[in-house]
């Protein structure tokens, strides 16, 4: 996230107050102390802020707020999270300890979300609300990293779980400020460089010097897996430093479903007194895995390869009462298919491998200004997009492949240019918190359109809070849906952007107290509707063999999400955590005798359940401590599939359970800060199911590993 640290805190006494004052939202801000506030809502700017910690102590009337240096945070994503109720935290802690090897089954269990995997740690779709996977907007501590080629891609990212401090992900659209990509969601991802250096009691680094924290782990489990891990953190009272290298290697839970995974990723926080607080950051990916029947079940030995190369730079500065936020980012996927792994049995009409090479170059920059009438933000992100491919874009002259030793030779590019610009106003009245804006969205190849959007809370209690929502949104065609054809699939370069209008309306209860200031309850509940117009998605009739691309004329989807969540604060306490969540789409196309291959095959319930709890023990006790994590959900999904003989079937709801036990214990010495021992299995019922199209994923698989922290 980009933010700005101000002036080193002043020794002075805390200082209490009773109400927000007519004053900039800034002025607490800057004051870089403890303040003392006797009615906080959730509607003020500081609680969406990362360096607001949790309450010091709890009374009937009073809460204290530590400030852990001064920042103003200029994500888009938490300073609007005051305003929505549709944001949802995945803190450090509970990703540590989930019984799960990946991102994406990580996001399984989160309220909303829906994962499809064609394949463990190498390919998975995510949608939200009924969404398809292209109309997700993926973001890497704010930066967005979309892949214009497919949204298949989003996730090609050089982190691993270990890395990440906390994930952010927004329900519903968010284009009036994030742009066109933020079609039905948005999730963050928050490394865990991010955090400023060690707290003292006060929350400032002042007067402290460097602090090293190293991570070596081993993870091992059934079907040949081994992945090796490492990290270095160093941090500085005005710098931090992070490496990590990450290295995955299976040989597949079935013929042709094995892979190999690098990941180096390196971040650059440093605060400049000129500069603001800079934010450098560079990732590789490389990725060589079977893909069994990725997508044709005609031809099960397909295999893919794919690099994914990263660099982005950002600051934000205050300047007054204005917040600058500039920021310059570079990405480039490469990826070679083969449709026949072993080209000795490949079909006599087979001309080799298809290759692409897409290359992202971003410009941004984002103003805040803070006044008594609230947040006023404005901005633009200039967006140049290019594809070289032998398959995809226009045609063109012949170029030679330069990442592969084939003959191969790119044929075919296209490039885009987008823009967008928005402004956004916020202000607070009494117990009523509003923003409202839109946003300009051009393009070289689609006609000038708007985005825009509003948000309300009404603070209706010190725990309750209700809100509405609304805001339209539009996505422009990948490079994939307007010019991919094959044996397959027909291409449709005429395709036009999709369009939404949501609204939203629920009530949030946060930090309400059961029994104990130990035991802390919140939950949620919220209903949505979403307007879909010329929504893009491949439909075939099922007498034909192709699949082809098309507007589709209106899509509506309605829902509601429901969430109650039990979180003991102790360490004595045997509850961690639990937490139960309720998701229910509908979406009313006619699909008028027409196979949907994305967007009327969707997640339409789940139930899903993760509980963490002490067994015996506590990790700073002599022996260490013991404790088990589970995830648990009933998935029911909409559409049908079809099997390698061309019969059709329907979904069938499916169980999932993992389980992890943990055995933690702090280091006795200044070496050996942490040990972790764990146990674990996914599928523990060993269901077979199935995500996506005939793909069956893998039944119970067993893992172990350790973890050391230096």
């Amino acid at each position: 996230m980009n933010r700005i640290n101000q002036h080193k805190r002043s020794a002075v006494k805390p200082l209490t107050f009773r109400r927000w004052s007519g004053k900039g939202y800034a002025s607490f801000v800057s004051m870089k102390r403890e303040v003392r506030i006797g009615v906080l809502s959730l509607g003020c700017t500081l609680l969406s802020l990362p360096g607001a910690t949790s309450f010091a102590r709890t009374s009937d009337t009073l809460r204290t707020v530590t400030l852990r240096e001064a920042e103003v945070n200029e994500s888009r994503i938490e300073l609007q999270s005051h305003m929505s109720g549709s944001i949802e935290v995945v803190p450090h802690e509970v990703i540590a300890a989930a019984p799960v090897r990946s991102l994406p089954e990580l996001l399984r269990f989160v309220s909303g979300v829906d994962v499809r995997e064609r394949g463990t740690e190498t390919q998975a779709d995510l949608s939200i609300r009924g969404g398809t996977f292209d109309q997700m907007l993926v973001s890497l501590n704010g930066i967005n990293l979309s892949d214009p080629q497919t949204g298949h891609y989003a996730l090609d990212l050089p982190i691993s779980l270990s890395e990440i401090d906390h994930i952010e992900i927004l329900r519903g659209p968010d284009a009036r400020l994030m742009g066109p990509n933020a079609f039905a969601g948005v999730i963050n991802i928050v490394t865990a460089s991010e955090k400023t250096s060690p707290e003292s009691p006060a929350g400032s680094s002042e007067g402290k010097g460097s602090d090293l924290d190293a991570r070596l782990s081993y993870r091992g489990g059934d079907h040949g897996l081994s992945n090796p891990s490492g990290s270095l953190t160093i941090r500085t009272p005005k710098t931090t430093m992070l490496t990590a290298l990450d290295y995955s290697h299976c040989d597949g839970y079935r013929a042709n479903t094995d892979y190999d995974l690098v990941n180096a990723f390196a971040q650059v926080r440093h605060q400049s007194g000129v500069l603001g607080n800079m934010n450098m950051q560079a990732g590789f990916q490389q990725k060589s895995y079977g893909a069994l029947r990725f997508y044709s079940l005609k031809y099960p030995d397909q295999y893919e390869r794919t690099n994914t190369s990263f660099v982005t730079l950002s600051t934000t500065r205050k300047m007054g009462p204005i917040v600058l936020s500039p920021s310059v980012a570079w990405r480039e996927h490469l990826d070679r298919f083969d449709l026949f792994r072993n080209a000795s049995n490949a079909a006599s009409w087979y001309s080799g491998a298809n290759f692409h090479q897409t290359d992202v170059v971003t410009t941004g920059l984002r103003a805040s200004l803070f006044s008594k009438i609230g947040r006023t933000s404005f901005g633009g992100e200039f967006r140049f997009e290019h594809i070289r491919s032998n398959v995809l874009g226009e045609a063109t002259a012949s170029h030679k492949v330069w990442f592969t030793n084939d003959e191969s030779y790119f044929t075919h590019h296209k490039t885009r240019r987008n823009l967008h610009l928005y402004m956004d106003q916020s202000l607070r009245l009494h117990r009523l918190s509003v923003a409202f804006g839109g946003a300009l969205e051009l393009s070289s190849d689609f006609r000038p359109d708007f985005t825009y959007g509003a948000d309300a809370t009404l603070e209706v209690s010190r725990v309750l809070k209700a809100y509405a929502s609304l805001g339209r949104a539009l996505r422009y065609p990948t490079f994939t849906d307007l010019y991919y054809s094959s044996a397959d699939h027909l291409s449709n370069p005429s395709l036009g952007p999709e369009t939404s209008l949501s609204v939203e309306c629920g009530l949030r209860m946060e930090n309400q107290r059961i029994g104990s200031p130990d035991l802390r309850l919140s939950g949620s509940l919220a209903a949505f509707h979403r307007h879909g117009k010329n929504l893009i998605d491949w439909v075939r009739r099922p007498e034909e063999e192709r699949w082809r691309c098309l507007n589709h004329t209106s899509l509506n989807a309605t829902g509601l999400n429901a969430v109650i969540s039990l979180q003991g604060t102790a360490p004595h306490l045997y509850l961690r955590d639990a937490r139960l969540s309720y998701d229910l789409v509908h979406l009313d196309k006619d699909s008028e005798g027409l196979l949907s291959q994305y967007a009327l095959d969707y997640l339409r319930q789940r139930i899903a359940l993760t509980l963490r709890h002490r067994i015996i023990g506590r990790e700073d006790g002599p022996m260490g401590g013991l404790e088990a994590s589970w995830s648990g959900s009933w998935n029911q999904r909409c559409g049908t599939w079809t099997d390698e003989r061309a019969t059709s079937h329907d979904y069938k709801p499916f169980v999932l359970v993992n389980l992890r036990l943990a055995w933690h214990r702090g280091g006795e010495s200044c070496l050996l800060k942490h040990l972790t021992l764990y146990a674990e299995a996914q599928n523990l019922l060993d269901r077979s199911y199935v995500d996506y199209g005939g793909l069956r994923q893998p039944g119970i698989w067993p893992k172990g590993g350790i973890e050391m922290r230096f």
